[in-house]
């Protein structure tokens, strides 16, 4: 991916992702790690969830009928978990205007920390 130079990555489409390292006239490719789902909303049980806006300044909202819905984790570009709130299922505002702009992973999950949806929010100011 032209431009693609940090640590880390996050994709922003379905495919195979490969790591290529260069030093001088050296160059070794890692295996290909498959990454799906980017960009999809969830629908568990028939129920769906959806964040918005995105991008986002101050705050995002949570919009789910999915009753399973129990957290809200933000996780940065380097897999830290920046924000974790306890939720319910409806409409649920989370705040954000503490955290710096870059792309950052929503991730919602149930009651027993299994992973209910996940989706890319970018964060401006």
């Amino acid at each position: 991916i032209a431009g693609e130079t940090n640590r880390s990555f996050t994709p922003t489409n379905n495919g195979n992702y490969a790591v290529v390292i260069t030093d001088g006239i050296c160059k070794d490719t890692s295996a290909c790690t498959f990454v799906g789902n980017v960009g999809v909303n969830s629908v568990a049980n028939g129920a769906m969830i959806t964040i918005f806006p995105n991008p986002a300044n101050q705050s995002f909202t949570i919009q789910s009928t999915n009753k399973e819905v129990r957290y809200v984790e933000v996780i940065n570009n380097i897999g830290e978990m920046v924000l974790r709130r306890e939720v319910s299922y409806g409409v649920e505002t989370i705040d954000i205007s503490k955290l710096a702009a870059a792309i950052y992973i929503v991730k919602v999950k149930d009651k027993n920390e299994a992973l209910l949806f996940q989706e890319k929010l970018n964060v401006i100011r």
